[in-house]
């Protein structure tokens, strides 16, 4: 696994989805990337600290998580990832950047997940697959932050998967403060 860092985000958390598909410029976006798909209670602004993970072999999706939380990473949801494709809309043409704090359930079954990818100079806004075998070509955006207040929700994941990041405040022997991001498990 290698990471690139020191992607500052100031994230607004309530704009809508809509509001930040428009402002990212796509020359692609799925008709199923809405705020009805995607619905989310996070709410207020947090300055993020936006890392490009990339994973070391082929991985579920459910295996990239845990390689994130062994390193204290959040998955990106998709309100950062739009952010992140307004600011750097330049990355999504070397690779795919994918979200995995956000899953949307397709009507007929499949669960998918936000992307950003591109060629040349066109920049798309699409779905994955949940469940597909990612491998070292794929990139997913994760979060640390640096100073927020409150819970951030993952994301519109399944009852299975959703949990909640709650930011937990740490002082250290130096007196500098650290956020430190603890999991809670909401619902099976």
């Amino acid at each position: 696994m290698s990471l690139i860092k020191g992607l500052k985000l100031k994230i607004n958390y309530s704009k809508s989805v809509e509001e930040l598909v428009k402002a990212g410029k796509y020359a692609y976006v799925n008709s199923d990337i809405t705020s009805d798909s995607f619905p989310s209670s996070e709410s207020g602004t947090a300055n993020l600290e936006a890392v490009i993970f990339e994973p070391k072999d082929y991985s579920s999706s459910e295996g990239i998580l845990k390689e994130m939380e062994t390193v204290g990473l959040k998955p990106a949801t998709l309100k950062e990832l739009l952010e992140f494709g307004i600011k750097y809309p330049k990355e999504q043409l070397k690779h795919y950047v994918v979200a995995l704090g956000s899953v949307w359930r397709y009507p007929f079954g499949g669960r998918h997940v936000p992307y950003l990818w591109g060629y040349v100079s066109e920049r798309r806004l699409d779905l994955l697959w949940f469940d597909s075998s990612w491998d070292q070509d794929d990139r997913f955006l994760a979060c640390k932050v640096s100073r927020t207040l409150g819970t951030l929700d993952s994301g519109s994941l399944e009852k299975e998967h959703k949990h909640l990041w709650t930011v937990k405040e740490l002082v250290c022997s130096c007196g500098e403060v650290k956020s430190l991001w603890v999991k809670r498990w909401v619902g099976k």
